[in-house]
């Protein structure tokens, strides 16, 4: 309440008690006074009161409108911040979308990082593996190699030791040359009795018979371990069916002679062709060929049934055919030995019953080894 409505109020309430007091004494002006002076405050008080509740009223309309205009500013503020945050929550969207898209790119990039890696373990264990295979083929080769070496080695030593019985019948023939010039000239002969044996079978005739050759293609530079070897090859069969084994063994890659090639294969064909009948049972058939002092050396022993000395130096002569006769026609050796001859040879045999047949031929080279060529 103001001090206004107080006052007023203050006055009123005088005023109807001095009507009071003036109707108990029963005064009648003052009465009446005092009556129109509390009926006046009393306006004035009525009066105050409207006012001060228009006025609150009023206040009520302005706190009213002030909260309106609070709760206006309230929703800006709120419709502010909630724009605000709308667009803090969109940047924060783009944010995760962005994220998201990285970490799907990252994940992309992971996932293909583990593709390479995996194609790279793959590549890895393949190589491992081929180099594994490669490793394994290195062992057999190895192996391989050292069981060349092996042979190489017998090999080696049985060239050594053919060599040194190829030696000791290039004496023998040195010695039968001689024995043959001797035997020209009418000039007497050392150990006669024996060289005549061996001569019988190995002197070469100065006129040989060609008649009994194939015809000749024309003399050419042949290597004569490659002849040696195609004659092999086509006795496979008939060396198989016969239970023969033919070896080669050869010091020097290349030996060349300069001869027809088709003498010289009949040669080989008409000397393993007779090993393989007369050998009388399964057994070996070695052929030795080195260059002994520029010269062609072929040794080629058996171990068959062989012949007694008595026959064996008939061997070389046309028509002969000993005491283990087959089908033929008794033409091989001799036409061998034509062969030979022809070309200025020696070849002779050794053979005794049991202890097989050996056909030693020596020619001149044209060029002995790979050495001169």
């Amino acid at each position: 309440m103001k001090t206004k409505e107080k006052v007023l109020l203050g006055f009123s309430v005088f005023f109807y008690v001095c009507v009071f007091v003036f109707f108990a004494i029963n005064n009648k002006w003052l009465l009446l006074g005092a009556v129109t002076l509390a009926a006046v405050f009393s306006v004035l008080l009525w009066e105050s009161a409207k006012e001060a509740a228009n006025e609150a009223a009023e206040a009520q309309e302005v706190a009213e409108d002030m909260d309106s205009i609070n709760d206006r500013s309230e929703n800006i503020a709120l419709k502010e911040e909630l724009a605000a945050l709308k667009s803090e929550i969109g940047h924060l969207k783009a944010r995760i979308k962005t994220q998201d898209e990285q970490l799907k790119s990252k994940d992309t990039d992971n996932k293909t990082q583990n593709e390479t890696f995996k194609e790279k373990e793959d590549s890895i264990k393949e190589r491992e593996a081929a180099l594994k295979t490669k490793e394994d083929a290195f062992k057999e080769r190895e192996a391989a190699l050292k069981t060349k070496e092996d042979a190489f080695n017998e090999k080696g030593d049985s060239v050594k030791s053919l060599k040194a019985d190829l030696a000791a019948e290039k004496s023998r023939a040195d010695a039968l040359q001689k024995a043959l010039d001797a035997a020209r000239k009418n000039e007497p002969l050392e150990s006669e009795k024996e060289e005549k044996v061996v001569i019988a079978a190995a002197a070469p005739s100065v006129n040989p018979d060609l008649s009994i050759l194939p015809k000749a293609s024309g003399e050419e530079k042949l290597d004569i371990i490659v002849s040696i070897k195609e004659t092999v090859k086509e006795f496979k069969k008939e060396a198989k069916k016969a239970g023969v084994n033919i070896n080669i063994v050869n010091s020097s890659d290349k030996l060349f002679v300069k001869a027809d090639r088709m003498y010289v294969k009949t040669m080989f064909r008409d000397i393993i062709d007779n090993a393989i009948k007369y050998m009388g049972k399964s057994g070996t058939l070695q052929i030795t060929v080195a260059n002994m002092d520029g010269d062609i050396f072929v040794a080629m022993k058996d171990n068959g049934e062989g012949l007694a000395k008595d026959e064996t130096e008939h061997v070389f002569e046309l028509n002969f055919q000993g005491s283990n006769r087959i089908s033929g026609n008794g033409l091989g050796l001799a036409q061998a030995k034509a062969i030979v001859d022809y070309y200025g040879g020696l070849i002779y045999a050794k053979s005794s019953l049991g202890n097989g047949m050996g056909i030693y031929i020596h020619l001149p080279a044209e060029v002995t080894s790979t050495e001169d060529i």
